[in-house]
């Protein structure tokens, strides 16, 4: 079923670049041949965050390779990138190691967008720009032997602990220790007053090791400690046995430029958390337009 739909998604893929290529054919091109016109609107230091499961064992679907990257990538306007972060690799130990990379990247004038591979450079991800926020890049790989989620929010240079203020609505999953029987996800809200505290915190999930029964936990005294594109982290309680608790320990996170995304993980881990900042009154369907 997996090789199914990953060559759906590759055909649809495939039918929507060649309509956009035959649309902008005269527009400039750049890596892979891909619209380049927008480039521009992706520059500057971007926090990022991915979770790659890249191999399988082909008898029981468990995923025999995770990795993670986390860490500061730098887009030059121009199409082209630097990383400089940490990785963590199942193959190569449980402990983040440095690491750093560069490459290509293309940006088309409707906002879809192309990334040379942090981790493998025969291989692209697959995006928009502005996904989830002004200049936010949201992508997969979709076309090779990978199954990621990368995100990447550009950051301020100033931001403190007084940068996050109000409520955020997180969600999260957790390949815990690589391992897809001890996977977990579910959200919660973070309230700050910018005082680097979110204090108490519920959490609302499942875990695929625990039967994967609606679960929720009360964790006290989450704090946070916001010191610019590197550094920053989120604490929760440690959990005495990580294998039954939703969430536990220190992440590694960031704000975006405008204060309206959250987005982290933990260095030694395969877990994806993104917060969406709240709204300051009630939804209502209008709310939802665009």
């Amino acid at each position: 079923m997996i090789a199914t739909n990953q060559s759906l998604g590759s055909v649809r893929l495939a039918t929507i670049i060649c309509g956009i290529v035959a649309v902008t054919a005269a527009a400039q091109t750049g890596f892979n041949g891909f619209d380049s016109s927008a480039n521009a609107t992706v520059k500057g230091s971007y926090f990022v965050r991915q979770v790659l499961c890249a191999t399988f064992d082909q008898n029981n679907g468990a995923i025999t390779r995770a990795i993670s990257i986390t860490g500061t990538m730098t887009f030059d306007g121009n199409g082209n990138y630097s990383f400089s972060g940490q990785k963590t690799d199942t193959t190569a130990g449980s402990t983040a190691q440095t690491f750093s990379a560069s490459g290509q990247y293309s940006v088309a004038a409707n906002g879809l967008a192309q990334i040379q591979s942090l981790f493998d450079n025969t291989d692209t991800e697959y995006g928009a720009v502005s996904g989830i926020g002004p200049y936010a890049i949201v992508a997969s790989a979709t076309e090779g032997q990978y199954d990621d989620v990368f995100i990447a929010i550009p950051v301020g240079s100033n931001v403190s602990n007084a940068s996050i203020q109000g409520t955020y609505k997180v969600g999260f999953i957790d390949f815990l220790l690589g391992n897809a029987s001890l996977v977990r996800d579910g959200y919660y809200t973070l309230i700050s007053t910018g005082n680097g505290s979110f204090g108490n915190v519920t959490i609302s999930g499942a875990m695929a090791n625990q039967s994967n029964n609606n679960t929720t936990q009360t964790l006290s005294g989450v704090t946070y400690s916001l010191n610019g594109a590197s550094g920053s982290t989120i604490t929760f309680p440690t959990a005495s046995d990580p294998t039954t608790a939703l969430v536990s320990g220190q992440k590694s996170f960031n704000v975006s430029a405008d204060g309206n995304i959250l987005l982290g993980g933990t260095p030694n881990g395969f877990d994806l958390i993104v917060g969406i900042k709240g709204l300051a009154g009630a939804a209502s369907n209008s709310t939802f337009q665009g």
